[in-house]
């Protein structure tokens, strides 16, 4: 009984750790669109591979035209959402986020209220066509298309892992509790 109950505990801890080793991570994005461009942060939940709209926590991006700027910042909130329709081609390395300018029809786009201002990459409404990067503040639309380096943004410090490190010690603190509890045949409430 006590060997199971163990056993037990062991496997939903090793279950459990994908998720809460998961450290956020924020990228800066710095790039040039036409006679503008865009600027700031985005952060993930940490997902490394494809990421959907969901996987994006964060982001606080200024947008120039050229002629004139809007901030967006999110979570999604009145200013503004992200959003991403057709294939997912945005993708997280631990390092930078990259958009695939060549892949199928497909946008990943930040958006502020009415789609008045939008940072767009891919092809399609309310982006730009062929496959590029547009930033959009009513009424200019500027355009650059993206047939070099796919990076849209980088790391430039790398994540902390100090609160999935304390979160594993504590859960191998009460494992440790409860099995000298189990050998000393005491009730496990904890």
């Amino acid at each position: 009984m006590r060997k199971s109950l163990w056993t037990i505990s062991v496997l939903l801890l090793f279950a459990a750790t994908p998720t809460f080793l998961r450290a956020d991570i924020t990228y800066t994005v710095n790039q040039t669109v036409g006679a503008g461009g865009v600027t700031g942060t985005i952060t993930t939940d940490g997902t490394i591979g494809t990421l959907g709209a969901t996987d994006i926590i964060g982001w606080n991006l200024l947008l120039n035209s050229g002629s004139s700027t809007i901030t967006l910042t999110g979570p999604p909130s009145a200013n503004s959402n992200v959003s991403n329709f057709g294939a997912e081609l945005l993708t997280a390395s631990a390092t930078q986020l990259f958009y695939n300018f060549g892949g199928s029809v497909g946008a990943f786009f930040f958006v502020g209220p009415g789609n008045a201002s939008t940072w767009c990459l891919g092809t399609g409404n309310p982006c730009v066509s062929p496959a590029g990067e547009g930033v959009r503040i009513d009424p200019v639309l500027v355009f650059s298309q993206n047939t070099g380096d796919p990076a849209i943004a980088t790391v430039t410090s790398t994540p902390e892992p100090g609160t999935s490190l304390l979160m594993l010690i504590g859960v191998g603190l009460v494992l440790a509790v409860m099995r000298k509890r189990i050998a000393q045949g005491l009730p496990q409430a904890i």
